[in-house]
C-alpha cells in the first residue's frame, strides 16, 4: 500500500509539472515484438537524427571540446550523460550556434562526492522544449534518477518525449539489472501525462540487450520495458546492437541503446553507432579515450513523410 500511495503521489507531481510549463541482427522477416525492422523506402520529407552519448566526465576530464561540439552538431536531439559541471555546458553551447543545451537543474545523485548532470542538446530550428522533469523515484530504485524532456517538433514530427538514463555500475551485475528493471516504472509515470506523445528511451545502460545466448528473447532485466502493452505506449528495441564503449584497441561493449514507442516504429530508417574513432580521432582508440570519451554515440534516424 505505501508503494501504491507513493506512485499516486508521483503521478500527481508529474501532472503538476506539466501543467506548469537490443549481438542482435536486423530481422529478415517480420520483426519480433521487441525489435524494430529497419526499412529503406525513400521519399521522406523530414529526417531527424536522435542519439545518446556518454561523454566521459565532461567538465572534469581534459576533453577536446571542439571535437565534442563537432559531433553534437550532427544531431537534431542527443541525450548526454556524465556531465560534471554547468560551466562546461556553457563552453559547449558557445561552439554550437544552431543548438541549445537543456541541462538538469541539479545533479544526480543529489549528494555525495560524485554527482553528474543529464542534458539534451537540440537543434533550435527543429525543436522547442516544452517540459522537463526528473522521475521522482518514490521507491529510491535509482542512483541517478531518469530524466524526461518533451519537445515540440512541429506539425510533421509532433510531440516527442525522451527519457534518458545512466544506469549505475556498482559492484555487481545484479545492481545494474535491478535498475534496468525499474525503467518501466519511470516510463509509465511519464506516459500517464504524455500518452499521446511519441516516446524514446535512450542512454548508457551499462548492460547489453543480448548477453550472447543467441535467442530472440530479451534478457530478463529488459522484460518489463519491452513487455507488450498499449500499442502506442509499449517500447521496441532499435537494433542492430553494436559495441559503443571504446577500449585501448577497439570497440568493446554494447552498453548504449535506444527504444522507441509503437508510434515511431514505422519511422525508424537507420540505427547505428557513430564511429567516433574513425570520424574524430584519426583511427586512434587511445586518442579518443584520452581526449574525447570512452563511449561513442549511438543514434537512430527517423523519417516522417
Amino acid at each position: 500500500m505505501p508503494r501504491l500511495i507513493n506512485r499516486v503521489v508521483a503521478s500527481l507531481l508529474l501532472l503538476m509539472a506539466v501543467a506548469a510549463c537490443r549481438p542482435t541482427s536486423v530481422p529478415t522477416s517480420a520483426p519480433s515484438p521487441t525489435s524494430v525492422q529497419l526499412v529503406d523506402d525513400a521519399g521522406p520529407t523530414t529526417t531527424i537524427r536522435v542519439g545518446s552519448w556518454n561523454i566521459r566526465r565532461l567538465g572534469h576530464a581534459k576533453t577536446d571540446l571542439a571535437a565534442v561540439a563537432s559531433v553534437l552538431a550532427t544531431f537534431d536531439i542527443v541525450a548526454i550523460q556524465e556531465v560534471m559541471t554547468r560551466e562546461v555546458v556553457e563552453e559547449l553551447e558557445a561552439r554550437l550556434p544552431d543548438h541549445r543545451i537543456l541541462l538538469t537543474d541539479t545533479p544526480r545523485p543529489a549528494t555525495g562526492s560524485y554527482r553528474e548532470y543529464y542534458g539534451f542538446v537540440y537543434r533550435q530550428a527543429a525543436f522547442d522544449p516544452v517540459m522537463n522533469t526528473f522521475y521522482p523515484d518514490p521507491d529510491d530504485a535509482f542512483v541517478r534518477d531518469p530524466f524526461i524532456a518533451c519537445f515540440d517538433g512541429g506539425a510533421v514530427v509532433g510531440r516527442l518525449c525522451l527519457l534518458t538514463v545512466h544506469i549505475v555500475w556498482g559492484d555487481r551485475v545484479a545492481e545494474r539489472k535491478a535498475e534496468i528493471l525499474q525503467i518501466d516504472d519511470a516510463l509509465r509515470w511519464g506516459q500517464r501525462a504524455e500518452l499521446k506523445a511519441q516516446w524514446i528511451v535512450l542512454g548508457d545502460f551499462n548492460r547489453p540487450f543480448d548477453d550472447g545466448d543467441r535467442d530472440d528473447e530479451p534478457e530478463e532485466e529488459w522484460a518489463e520495458l519491452v513487455a507488450p502493452g498499449e500499442p502506442d505506449a509499449s517500447m521496441i528495441f532499435v537494433g542492430p546492437e553494436m559495441p559503443t564503449t571504446i577500449g585501448a584497441s577497439g570497440y568493446a561493449n554494447a552498453y548504449d541503446h535506444c527504444f522507441v514507442s509503437g508510434q515511431l516504429r514505422k519511422h525508424v530508417r537507420t540505427a547505428r553507432r557513430f564511429d567516433l574513432v574513425a570520424e574524430v580521432c584519426d583511427g586512434s582508440f587511445q586518442r579518443c579515450r584520452a581526449s574525447v570519451s570512452d563511449h561513442a554515440p549511438y543514434f537512430v534516424e527517423l523519417s516522417f513523410p
